[in-house]
């Protein structure tokens, strides 16, 4: 289970791996804060700066 959002690459890469090599299922547990965090990040790192001219 993840705590911080930074964990996530990690976990996932782990658990992939852990898959893998012991041709089975993990399960990674991702609680709904830190996905709401994830989804915040990303449509700020998204977001068009205000006054900004998208048309070009």
């Amino acid at each position: 289970m993840i705590t911080v959002p930074e964990q996530l690459p990690n976990v996932i890469d782990r658990a992939l791996r852990t898959a893998y090599a012991e041709h089975t299922v993990t399960a990674v547990i991702v609680p709904f804060e830190q996905v709401a965090e994830l989804v915040t990040r990303a449509q700020v790192a998204d977001s068009v700066p205000c006054g900004s001219d998208v048309r070009g």
